[in-house]
């Protein structure tokens, strides 16, 4: 580090650590008129102009105890005092080498007392001026004089975080007659620049007037050394495994005021100019990081300032990001995998593709993003960004994919977005969007698919226009959209998806044009206030052969009347038709839907027997209705690729020792089914059952003991039969039961001791039986949240039933 004195306006020459007074002469009087000394960050053969000047008030000192501080070239003296504080100000940034001027002034309590709201306004003012950080008041450690007294001071800082400063050691400064300061001496990165810190630590009397000039050279030396080392901290495009390398291309020496200047086409001047804003720091990328030789005068460089802008908009911790995507050294368009150019047929390189999608990102969208002309996806998905989508998004006119999903995106969908009309896929699904259905969409003539959903988006649905002619896919799920949706919605050529469910859409569907679901291929409306009848053509056997749909969701609403016959829908998968107003029997022609995987149709009046299903169904729901007869014949029995079976609160008969041959059962409910007799031990061959729902039946008899046999068992619910006998000790082999509920029954004799060895239990239900004795200890060692018996039996960690 090279310590240069300054000597009028007109020369400065390199000196020892020593201050010096510029002196004036007039009529053979000699005064002092200044004191000053600056630090470079580097060793530099000059002094750079400084930007800044510190003042403090000198309403209440004496004129005498008051001189005149000359930095650099500003054209303008600020009164400043001699004692006590100094302040660090960073020199310009298009120098070379940054420079910091250090100014003897007022003590610290002095200051504290004359320094209104109005001077440290205008200090803050400057600070931002010089591009150095915020202006903050620190109070440190109070200092020691030689009497051994402590008075109280405080060191004015420009700085934002001094958390990884770099500790250079101590400079000491020398007069005649006066008492030398010994400042201590920091270097502390400040988006991307560097910063000395310059902080008084003591005061000692006047003993030496120099410091001999070889110490000195190798203190320089030594400093500028760890300078030079600090400097190349990580920036956008470095880890932290290299954060310490220096590149093999050196930076290009920018003036930052023509960059500026330049600039201000893509950015407003208070952007610029802000300290710590994206624009601010990619500015200073630019200037003093970038060292890939790419001029700030091309005509796509308008491309690699965005693209910094956007870095330094989405990363929250700029030194330690997990995912940096740029590189200092490179053209933008060799970034990697993030970036995506092609080549025009001039030879420019034009950026068309960014994917940061998962990539941790935080903060917001900036404006500038509207600077990238020739993108066409855009992709952000999967990350925390907040703010709003900025209406510069408009101007990204040839963009076919814009995702910005399942981030924290909030406010409304800009209307700009009308402007992109070759855009292929809008998907904003999973953010915090509220504000109307945006009708600036259906400007968008190209589009095929449009997500929206899981937002808090709101109002009705006036209509849909003919212009989306190419749209597929349509999701509005999970939003607070009301009133009726447009019959248009369905008149779409190339409409195959459409999922309007969790909304608060209502309406009758008896209208709608049966042809339309010919090209439909998934249609979900659940969670709605749907109401009146299935359309009939659904319902009169039209034929159908060629229809195309696969899912079919409506439950949750108010539909009535019967279920309709979708016996020549050959393609369909997945009906659910649950909790609504359906009355009347299942149409035997379910049976011919040989692609039937799901169906459900719980939660209506559904009346009649239970009809044949097809045999390739998996999961069938129909609890909850009043259908009677013998449910487990033959026909149920075929049904051997079956996973889930719920049929629930209607009139079943009894379970057939055959049950075993629904060997890939994982969840059976038959509750509430006045099922009779005794519990099949072949329902223990069932070895992937999890879940066993037979409660509020009129079982007899004792509980098998081959239910032990269900390793896979989570949830065991038999309360409220009529079950004798004791409690299995085989059940100890139900090795993930975490719900047993046997409440309500006959059971009888003690609670064996090896339930303790079921370690994922839960929840224990013994109430209402004729157990005895008490329960064992190791039971109560597993810590339940929930253990019922009768108040007969002992147990001081139970809750007691009358």
């Amino acid at each position: 580090m090279n310590v240069i004195m300054e000597e009028g306006e007109q020369s400065h020459q390199d000196l020892e650590v020593e201050a010096t007074d510029n002196e004036e002469h007039e009529n053979g009087n000699t005064s002092i008129i200044s004191r000053s000394f600056s630090v470079s960050a580097s060793v530099a053969s000059s002094v750079g102009v400084i930007q800044e000047v510190t003042e403090a008030p000198n309403s209440d000192r004496n004129e005498s105890d008051q001189q005149d501080f000359h930095v650099g070239d500003v054209s303008s003296r600020s009164r400043c005092t001699k004692s006590g504080v100094a302040a660090a100000i960073r020199a310009p940034e298009d120098h070379p080498s940054s420079k910091v001027q250090i100014m003897p002034m007022s003590s610290a309590a002095q200051a504290r007392m004359d320094m209104d709201a109005k001077l440290k306004a205008s200090l803050r003012a400057k600070a931002r001026k010089a591009g150095v950080g915020a202006f903050h008041v620190v109070p440190p450690a109070g200092l020691e004089s030689d009497e051994e007294t402590k008075e109280e001071e405080e060191e004015i800082v420009i700085s934002t975080d001094h958390t990884n400063a770099i500790d250079f050691g101590t400079i000491s400064t020398t007069s005649d007659g006066d008492d030398a300061l010994v400042y201590k001496v920091l270097a502390t990165p400040v988006l991307d620049q560097d910063m000395i810190l310059a902080t008084p630590v003591k005061k000692v009397k006047n003993k030496k007037k120099k410091i001999g000039v070889a110490v000195l050279i190798f203190i320089s030396f030594i400093i500028a050394v760890i300078v030079t080392t600090a400097r190349n901290r990580p920036g956008p495009g470095s880890t932290r495994d290299n954060a310490f390398s220096s590149s093999p291309t050196p930076s290009p020496t920018v003036n930052s005021d023509e960059l500026q200047s330049q600039l201000e086409a893509f950015s407003t001047v208070k952007d610029l100019e802000r300290i710590g804003s994206p624009q601010r720091s990619a500015l200073m990328w630019i200037a003093n990081r970038d060292r890939s030789g790419i001029e700030y005068t091309d005509t796509l460089f308008y491309q690699r300032y965005a693209l910094i802008v956007l870095y330094y908009a989405t990363q929250p911790d700029t030194f330690a990001s997990l995912d940096v995507w740029v590189d200092t050294t490179k053209h933008e368009c060799d970034w990697g995998r993030a970036i995506s150019c092609i080549t025009d047929s001039t030879g420019m390189r034009r950026l068309t593709n960014i994917d940061l999608a998962k990539k941790r990102l935080q903060g917001t969208l900036p404006t500038e993003i509207g600077l990238l002309k020739d993108l066409e996806e855009l992709s952000l998905s999967e990350n925390e960004l907040g703010s709003t989508i900025p209406e510069e998004i408009g101007k990204l006119t040839l963009l076919m994919r814009l995702d910005i999903s399942k981030n924290n995106i909030s406010g409304i969908i800009p209307d700009t977005i009308r402007s992109i009309e070759g855009l292929n896929y809008l998907i904003l699904s999973q953010n915090r969007l509220t504000g109307q259905y945006p009708d600036a969409v259906h400007n968008l003539m190209a589009l095929k698919t449009m997500d929206l959903s899981t937002n808090q988006l709101s109002g009705t649905m006036s209509y849909v226009p003919n212009t989306l002619a190419f749209l597929s896919t349509l999701n509005l799920r999970d939003n607070k959209f009301n009133g009726t949706i447009p019959i248009d919605f369905l008149s779409l050529p190339d409409l195959s998806i459409l999922n309007l469910d969790f909304n608060d859409f209502s309406g009758n569907f008896i209208d709608l044009d049966i042809t339309s679901f010919l090209r439909l291929e998934e249609v979900t409306l659940s969670h709605n206030r749907f109401n009146g009848s299935m359309p009939d053509a659904l319902d009169s056997g039209f034929d159908l052969d060629f229809m195309r749909l696969k899912k079919m969701d409506f439950s949750h609403n108010l539909f009535s009347g019967t279920v309709p016959a979708l016996g020549y829908a050959p393609n369909i998968k997945y009906v659910d038709l649950s909790s609504n107003k359906f009355t009347g029997t299942l149409s035997f022609t379910i049976a011919y839907l040989d692609n039937l995987e799901v169906f459900r149709s719980s939660d209506n009046l559904l009346t009649g027997q239970l009809i044949q299903f097809p045999v390739n169904i998996k999961h069938l729901d129909i609890k909850g209705n009043a259908l009677t007869g013998e449910v487990f014949d033959s026909r149920l029995l075929k049904l051997q690729s079956l996973e889930v079976l719920s049929i629930g609160g209607n009139h079943a008969g009894s379970i057939p020792s055959e049950i075993s041959n629904l060997s890939l059962l994982q969840y059976f409910d038959a509750s509430n089914c006045i099922l009779s007799g005794t519990l099949p031990h072949e329902i223990g061959n069932l070895q992937l059952l999890s879940q066993l729902h037979l409660d509020g039946n009129n079982f007899t008899g004792p509980l098998p003991s081959e239910f032990g046999k269900l390793r896979m068992m989570i949830g065991l619910h038999l309360d409220d039969n009529m079950l004798t006998s004791t409690i299995p000790v085989e059940l100890r082999s139900m090795s993930s039961l975490a719900i047993l509920s046997l409440g309500n029954n006959a059971l009888s004799g003690s609670i064996p001791t090896e339930i303790s060895e079921l370690h994922d239990l839960v929840e224990l239900e013994l109430s209402g039986n004729v157990l005895e004795g008490s329960v064992p200890e190791e039971v109560c060692e597993l810590g339940l949240k929930q253990l019922q018996v009768d108040r007969n039996v002992q147990c001081s960690c139970c809750s007691q039933n009358n």
